[in-house]
């Protein structure tokens, strides 16, 4: 072979080493903060999930977003939670969807109760201080709008 043509090919052997290398590196880092982003919102959300189904509404109230608590006050809250009464009484959940929006995620699941399980969702909104609060919470499987 060519010394000439040697040379080429090992630059362009070369070349396609790095890009492949780049991109891998590009798609991993990608990865990461969706892994990171996916395992804040969860843990958000079943707090969420856990402080009601341990009673504790207040706590669940103080996870719900300012926007949220200007719009509900906390007697109202409760009183949403009594039209729902899977939120407070249910054994287990788990989350089934994720839907990802700029600066807000939307996930739906089931809740185990001792009659079934119901489908739910709860949306939650990136806060100013930078944790995920809960917009809106609901009966039914996530629908993104």
């Amino acid at each position: 072979m060519d010394p000439k043509t040697k040379r080429v090919l090992i630059y362009v052997g070369a070349g396609c080493g790095v890009l492949t290398l780049a991109v891998c590196c590009v798609a991993a880092a990608g990865m990461y903060y969706c892994k990171a982003s996916w395992d804040d919102t969860d843990q958000a959300a079943k707090a969420f999930v856990l402080d009601l189904r341990k009673g504790d509404g207040e706590g669940a109230y103080g996870r719900t977003t300012a926007s949220y608590k200007k719009a509900h006050g906390l007697a109202a809250f409760r009183a949403r939670l009594d039209e729902a009464p899977a939120f407070t009484h249910h054994t287990s959940a788990i989350i089934t969807q994720h839907f990802f929006q700029p600066g807000a995620v939307l996930l739906g699941g089931m809740l185990s109760t001792h009659d079934g399980t119901v489908p739910f969702h709860v949306e939650l909104e990136k806060e100013e201080d930078g944790r995920w609060g809960v917009a809106d919470f609901g009966r039914g499987l996530a629908t993104p709008h």
